[in-house]
């Protein structure tokens, strides 16, 4: 897989000129005030095994966007009406997940049919969750060009809170956009490909209340998978980040046997050929919304998110970003080989 190479000037503006700014809507907030220019040379320098430089692009700006919408436990429904729409331009179909409850916690389940041979494969489920920190101040959200970092502007003041809601908004726009770059780079002849269960998931934040409801309401949901990936939990968490800087969250016996062994190896290919660390941790087993989900959909695996600081001082960098939508792209497209052996 080589690396997307850094175009030269020229093919750089050409690339923001044609950009397809294609986005299922556009969301009905105000975007924090950044410099669009520093964050798109950020996205244009950095390296890539999967996305050009209109792609690397697109990702930053549908991050801005995403993180943008105010959305924290239990007023997830504005970011979760976004998501839909842009899974629903990618050919996903909504699965009813409607409560009599009056509380029901805010969650969105959406499905993409499998392709050709591997139309009828156990489905992959991929999860984020929807809410933010109730505390989390968007409208803060800054941006490093000398770091390529998105950062919150109070993050110097320690008595101020410095989440903008990266985590985990960066999580939802990896599985988005890994989706996305699959679905406009497919073929007239696409490669066979599982089916995928997307489910985004509420109120994460107070105690994985969504992904609970979903298990213990909505058990059929979970038939027919066959893997669980979520993405969540802070990069740089007892890691060696920035030597490190994608992680796999699975414990020493489970790494050992299938499918988990499989993923690890694919994850050790992938970072070989992207020129990044990797590192296998145990460290927020039991601490994610994987945690509430049944044992038979294999959720013992999950990737960190490519955001830094846990809820104060959070930072995301573009090319952690690309990373994480790179890695994603070759677990959908590879898992089924991977965890066969």
């Amino acid at each position: 897989m080589p690396l997307q190479s850094t175009p030269r000037p020229a093919a750089v503006m050409t690339a923001l000129l044609l950009l397809p700014l294609v986005m299922a809507s556009t969301p009905a907030f105000a975007l924090p005030t950044i410099d669009s220019n520093a964050v798109h040379h950020a996205a244009i320098q950095a390296r890539s095994v999967h996305l050009d430089a209109p792609a690397r692009v697109r990702l930053a700006d549908s991050f801005h966007a995403l993180v943008s919408i105010p959305g924290g436990s239990r007023a997830e429904h504005a970011i979760r009406d976004e998501c839909r729409l842009r899974l629903a331009a990618l050919g996903a179909r909504d699965i009813p997940i409607a409560d009599s409850l009056s509380n029901a916690p805010v969650n969105l389940a959406m499905r993409l049919d499998g392709i050709g041979a591997l139309s009828n494969h156990p489905a992959l489920l991929l999860n984020a969750h929807l809410d933010t920190l109730v505390v989390s101040t968007p409208q803060h959200l800054a941006f490093d060009p000398a770091t390529g970092d998105f950062f919150h502007d109070l993050e110097a003041e320690r008595s101020e809170i410095s989440s903008f809601g990266g985590d985990d908004r960066s999580g939802l726009v990896v599985v988005l956009e890994a989706l996305r770059h699959l679905h406009l780079r497919k073929p007239s002849h696409p490669a066979p490909r599982t089916p995928i269960l997307v489910l985004l998931t509420g109120s994460e934040e107070i105690g994985l209340v969504g992904a609970k409801h979903l298990a213990r309401h909505h058990p059929r949901l979970f038939e027919g998978i066959g893997l669980s990936i979520t993405i969540d939990g802070p990069l740089d968490y007892e890691t060696a980040y920035p030597s490190e800087r994608l992680v796999a969250v699975v414990s020493e016996s489970d790494a050992q046997h299938q499918p988990y062994a499989g993923i690890l190896r694919l994850l050790a290919a992938h970072a070989s050929a992207a020129k990044v660390g990797w590192s296998r941790s145990e460290v927020g087993l039991g601490k994610g919304d994987f945690a509430a989900f049944p044992a038979h959909v294999r959720p013992g695996l999950h990737f960190r998110s490519p955001v830094r600081g846990w809820h104060r001082r959070e930072r995301v960098q573009v090319q952690d970003l690309v990373h994480h939508v790179d890695l994603l792209i070759d677990v959908i497209q590879r898992w089924p080989e991977a965890t066969a052996r």
